[in-house]
This record gives C-alpha cells, structure tokens and sequence, in this order.
C-alpha cells in the first residue's frame, strides 16, 4: 500500500496496520534472536565494517526496531537507512540463522529487494515517498527521528538519498568524477 496524501501520512495507524502485537511484544520475540555474531563480525576491521562496540550495538537496536515495524506492518512502508541496511545484509550472510530467524519472527523468510529506487524516475520517487513513510512510521512507534544517528549525528534527511549521509555517498554520487555532470548523480542528490 502507498500513500499518497499528506493526511494519509498523518493517520497511518488506523490506515496501515494490522497490528497482531503491541509493541512491546513484537520487540520481546525480535529481542529473543541472537545477533551477537552479526555485530561481531560488523566491528570486525578486516572482515567487517570496523565498527565500535557502542556503535554496533545502536546499530543493532535500530534494526531490531526496523524489524519490530515489519513485524507489526508488514504490507507497510519500511525503507532501511545505511546503518539498518549494512546491518540486514550482515545478518542476511548467515543464511542459516537468517532463516530460522525469519520463521520465528515473520513465519516466513524475509526477502531484501536491494534495486528499489533502480528501475527509472518513477521507481526512484517511489523510494523517497516510501523512506518518508518510514521516517514517520518509525517516529510513531518509537517516539525517535529516525534519521538521528549515534551521539545525535544526522545521517539523512529530506534532502539527499536513503543511501547518502554527510561525507558517505551512494555509488552513483561517489562513481561521478570531479566536474562530470549531475545527471551522473542519484536522483534525490541531483536535485540538491
């Protein structure tokens, strides 16, 4: 489902869910998977990401609140941010836990459709409309921006792609050599 009025936005719990569990339990079951070896391996400097303890774990706590809002909204807006998704597809490598981990949660295995925002200027649309649906989903839920990162430093907004943050860049913004053209860009950075 997509919204396309502001006012949808505005009353997405009475229109997007089909909430099974409050919260509070959908948080209890995602809190019951072990994650310890997805972190380990995200502060690993050579194999992973090189993150800090304290940064994994924040990481880790945003993902299982992505995960929690699937739980409760599945057929409803989820737009990773750069943490949450290197943090899904760590946690998508093992693909023996990810499994199992899915059924408990989802009773299904959960896919990752990583060209979302690929297939044209529509396509790409549809991905801003759809992270801003999260943002606000996210928002409700928790009670946090979603688009604050570790120690209050903004990692997206409104004004660069899901995939761009401060000095990080998608690979169509950091691919384009100096003095290339915009249209070399993401659509959302080209339009800044």
């Amino acid at each position: 489902m997509t919204i396309t009025h502001e006012q949808d936005v505005l009353e997405m719990p009475s229109v997007f869910f089909k909430q099974k569990d409050t919260v509070d339990e959908a948080l209890s079951l995602i809190n019951s998977i072990d994650l310890s070896m997805v972190k380990a391996k995200l502060m690993d400097e050579d194999e992973g990401q090189g993150w800090t303890e304290d940064y994994a774990d924040y990481a880790e706590r945003r993902y299982r609140h992505y995960l929690c809002m699937i739980h409760l909204n599945p057929d409803g807006p989820c737009v990773p941010t750069k943490d949450i998704d290197l943090f899904w597809h760590q946690h998508i490598l093992d693909t023996r836990a990810y499994a199992v981990d899915c059924e408990k949660l989802f009773g299904e295995f959960l896919h990752h459709y990583p060209y979302f925002g690929m297939r044209g200027e529509e396509d790409a649309q549809n991905l801003e409309d759809t992270f801003e649906e999260t943002k606000i989903l996210y928002a409700q839920l928790f009670g946090e921006d979603y688009c604050t990162e570790f120690k209050g430093k903004e990692i997206s907004d409104s004004a660069s792609c899901h995939k761009c943050s401060g000095s990080v860049k998608c690979h169509k913004c950091t691919s384009a050599p100096p003095g290339s053209p915009d249209t070399i860009q993401c659509h959302k950075c080209r339009a800044n």
